[in-house]
């Protein structure tokens, strides 16, 4: 299964049987449905009304987001699963007990993913200067267990993306920033490419808490909130620092990406039409990326792995098992190139 991104601006989506036809200003391309497990449409493409009703019985969620890469909202198939299974989130979730162990597997799987990210990147590059982040990110994992207040925990999740991002930077090729015209020029490149990692990414976690029947919005880590949906937060941590701060870093020291890709428009900075089909394609790459599943031993995608911890939250939730483990790798993690 895969995402079909569409960017090209004025391009128009239309269904003939069971496949989607994409007609841009110089191309057509058919694609079968059976393939798809999500749409992303940015910026001005136009879905005939039949294509979205295709889209939507064959249980695809269509979501949008503007030229810049920013979230507009989404269509989603009704949910699947067992309404009270989402009754029995309702009721983990206003147990203050209960609620807490599932946010802390998310924050230990939050924090165990980005030491393993950073050793990955340090011994990758040879780079020093992120070893007292890793040793500050491990202490923060070791005494994890001792916080039983939601408080001091969201505080353990501050301090730690904070120590993270001070370092992220770092782990940027010198050969790469070298060449940059100013710092502010390189930040701004860092940050849209960033922040459009991360809203494909939570995109792609929620669609796979919809398939796993559970409301997103109902968290245990992440507070409610009316603009965000907590429970998509919540599992997004464990896979942030493995696939969008992972596919960030990668465009940027192999120069799929370079500052020039990004441009200047009505004072809101952006990727070009060119960079933004780039890193769609970078990001379903890595989505597509075959590694090896920590608790279970197989090969499968990244994706599969976003659909496996929804499912087994799930059957926490519906208290089928007794724990919920989150998805941690370990350093040099096994990684194969494939699709799924």
């Amino acid at each position: 299964m895969s995402t079909l991104y569409l960017s090209e601006q004025h391009a128009c989506v239309k269904s003939r049987n069971d496949y989607l036809i994409v007609q841009g200003a110089d191309k057509r391309m058919e694609l079968p449905l059976a393939k798809l497990s999500q749409v992303v449409v940015s910026g001005n493409v136009t879905l005939t009304t039949p294509v979205m009703q295709s889209l939507l019985e064959a249980g695809i969620t269509i979501c949008y987001l503007s030229a810049q890469g920013q979230f507009l909202g989404k269509l989603v198939p009704p949910l699947a699963g067992d309404a009270m299974v989402r009754q029995k989130q309702h009721r983990m979730h206003d147990d203050p007990r209960r609620s807490m162990l599932v946010a802390q597997a998310c924050m230990h799987g939050k924090l165990h993913n980005m030491c393993s990210m950073l050793i990955n990147w340090q011994q990758a590059s040879g780079i020093t200067e992120v070893d007292e982040a890793i040793a500050a990110l491990g202490a923060m994992l070791h005494g994890l267990q001792e916080e039983q207040n939601s408080e001091m925990l969201m505080s353990i999740h501050t301090n730690a993306s904070e120590v993270y991002r001070e370092v992220f930077g770092k782990l940027l090729d010198s050969a790469v920033t070298g060449v940059w015209h100013s710092e502010r020029a390189g930040a701004d490149c860092m940050k849209v490419l960033y922040n459009l990692s991360n809203v494909l990414l939570l995109q792609q976690v929620t669609t796979a808490i919809h398939l796993a029947g559970l409301d997103p919005d109902i968290g245990f880590l992440h507070r409610m909130s009316y603009r965000y949906p907590a429970l998509s937060l919540d599992l997004m941590e464990e896979f942030r620092p493995l696939i969008a701060d992972d596919v960030v870093l990668d465009v940027l020291n192999r120069r799929i990406i370079v500052e020039q890709d990004v441009q200047e428009e009505r004072g809101v900075v952006q990727l070009n039409p060119t960079a933004r089909k780039t890193f769609f394609l970078a990001f379903e790459q890595r989505l597509k990326k075959q590694v090896q599943h920590p608790h279970f031993g197989y090969w499968t995608s990244y994706r599969r792995c976003i659909e496996v911890q929804a499912n087994l939250l799930g059957k926490y939730l519906a208290e089928e098992t007794q724990e919920y483990r989150p998805f941690c790798v370990e350093k040099r993690r096994a990684v194969k190139q494939g699709e799924e």
